[in-house]
């Protein structure tokens, strides 16, 4: 648990916070556009990338929030 500006929230294993008191996912850092920047600066791309942004907050707001 970790207490900030008086409020309790809930790392989960996905990087995002659970903050139970608001029923509210705190989610940050997507990188949303990262690989259309690497592009335009003429970096190179990996082949594939295994999981999207999107794809990727999908399954942090799918995954179930232990009980307190």
């Amino acid at each position: 648990m970790l207490r900030f500006a008086g409020h309790n929230f809930e790392p989960l294993p996905s990087g995002a916070l659970y903050w139970r008191a608001e029923a509210t996912l705190l989610v940050a850092d997507l990188h949303l556009e990262k690989m259309s920047s690497f592009a335009r600066a003429g970096q190179l791309l990996p082949p594939t990338i295994p999981v999207s942004p999107c794809a990727a907050s999908r399954q942090i707001c799918a995954a179930p929030v232990r009980s307190a």
